[in-house]
């Protein structure tokens, strides 16, 4: 079953959808604004995926205010390419996508624990899938920035490692 949509929403209409759980619901919570969005929902039927649910959501969050730290930070006039893939089954999610160029990431959870959490900050040199099939644990950031506001990205940071250790 595939279902298509476009639409507009506020970084609130998202978090109320329940869909995509604390740690991107943390980064909405610093977002404003009201962006268009093309999303695409499938559910496999008579299938052994993986994740038999999937629902794939892709914007240039123009009207979109971000504020959070470079390189996530962006203003209601600027376009930045992003695609978001929320895949599900019982007891878990996988989420993956890209914020522009600068930032892709690859989270798993196990309920709302992080389990498998890869994030690329910069142009990444290789495929993230590339460096998805080591196996490891916990929160991985890889890339490079050209400064660092501390104070910023614990404020971005501090709902992934709540998440990470099964907190709220």
């Amino acid at each position: 079953v595939s279902v298509s949509a476009q639409g507009t929403a506020t970084p609130q209409d998202i978090i109320q959808m329940a869909l995509t759980g604390v740690t991107v619901d943390a980064m909405l919570g610093q977002a404003e604004g009201l962006f268009d969005f093309d999303a695409a929902l499938t559910i496999a039927q008579n299938t052994d995926a993986e994740y038999p649910t999937q629902l794939t959501v892709i914007s240039q969050l123009e009207g979109m205010t971000l504020d959070a730290p470079a390189p996530f930070a962006k203003t209601a006039e600027e376009r930045r390419d992003f695609k978001l893939v929320m895949a599900f089954k019982p007891s878990a999610q996988w989420f993956t996508g890209n914020l522009g160029p600068e930032v892709e990431f690859d989270l798993r959870f196990a309920d709302d624990t992080l389990d498998q959490g890869l994030v690329f900050l910069g142009e990444s040199p290789t495929e993230l899938s590339t460096l998805t099939q080591s196996p490891y644990q916990g929160l991985v950031v890889l890339g490079a920035l050209e400064s660092l506001e501390y104070e910023r990205w614990e404020d971005l940071l501090n709902p992934l490692s709540v998440s990470a250790y099964g907190g709220g």
